[in-house]
Formats: structure tokens, sequence, C-alpha cells
């Protein structure tokens, strides 16, 4: 018996669960999650004109970098305190731990004995790997504002290839990161006609 009919001869109750599991002799359990929604309940926790609002990629960069500062700053007045190093060192200390280049020139292995040393250890896993996330989540964010700036300087010069550069004469192609072809234009398709 296939899966789909197997998932055909549930009950009009279960059509609607969340997560259905199926038993077939002989085979392995499969296990299948189906949407119940229309795609709307899951994708915001906001109703009315702020259900389809984005927040732009500039501002989250923005309080990405800000947080991001925050907490490496923060960070490194505890290493600087526990390892006794000066505040700069334990900046770099910070900067390469949490985007995970790690050198290996500076290790945090409580220099300072005041500190107790369980409590040190939970303090520096929780502020590596907090920090760790929000470093990546920073880069990500920028290599999206990183493109967007790109794809504005490709537009802004509008490059476009006018005479073809071997024999056939194609229709003129515009090049870049995502870009579309000005209004009016008819698309070539790769593939087909190349």
């Amino acid at each position: 018996m296939a899966i789909a009919d197997a998932e055909k001869n549930l009950p009009s109750n279960n059509r609607n669960g969340m997560c259905n599991s199926y038993t077939v002799p002989n085979r392995p359990v499969t296990l299948i999650v189906t949407d119940t929604s229309d795609g709307y309940d899951s994708a915001s926790s906001v109703d009315g004109p702020m259900e389809q609002w984005r927040p732009s990629v500039y501002k989250v960069f923005l309080c990405l970098f800000t947080f991001c500062m925050l907490v490496m700053c923060a960070a490194a007045c505890v290493y600087s305190y526990g390892e006794k190093w000066n505040f700069i060192d334990a900046l770099y200390f910070c900067f390469t731990s949490f985007a995970t280049i790690g050198f290996g020139d500076f290790l945090a292995l409580r220099a300072n004995e005041s500190v107790p040393a369980n409590l040190y250890r939970v303090i520096n896993f929780f502020l590596l790997a907090f920090g760790a996330c929000l470093v990546y989540s920073l880069f990500n964010v920028s290599s999206i504002v990183v493109k967007q700036m790109l794809n504005w300087l490709i537009k802004k010069m509008d490059i476009k290839m006018e005479k073809p550069m071997l024999c056939r004469k194609r229709k003129t192609r515009y090049y870049g990161l995502g870009l579309r072809p000005p209004p009016g234009m008819k698309i070539l398709m790769l593939g087909k006609n190349s």
C-alpha cells in the first residue's frame, strides 16, 4: 500500500492533523507532516495591517551590529577581569572567538584566582555561544547588505551588452546579481537558445 493511498484512507478528522504516522507491513515507519493552516498562522503573530510588514535589512543590520558590539564589550570586560588582560586584548579575544577564527594566541584559562572556576566556565560558555551566534547573524545580514549595494551599483552603471562578442547577433542582455531587464524588454532564456 502506498503512502498516498494510506492518506486517502484516513478518517476525515485526522486529515487536519499536524503530524500523521503510517505503518505499512515490511516497510519502515513513515512520518508525514502536513500543513493544517492557510499559511498565515505561523508566519506572523501580528494580526491586522502589520501582518505583511517586513523590517528593512539595513535596520536589522544596524540593530545586530549595535547589540553585537554591546555584547562584545561586556564580554571583553569579563575577560579583562577574569584573565587580567587589558581591554583591547580582551576585545581582540572576543572578536576572534565569536567569529570562530580562534588563532590561539589568547586562551581563557582563568588567570584571576578570585573568580570561582565553575562559575567562570559557565559564564565563558554562554558568552562564547551567544557571541558566536550574534556574529554569525551579523555576517549573514551583512552579506545581504553587500549584495544589495552591488545590485544598486550595477543598476546605476547600467551594464549592458549591445554588440555580441561572437558571430551570432543576440538581443541586449542585462547583467547583474538578480537584476531584471527594463519593462517591455523580452527576457532571453539561457539554455534553450544558447
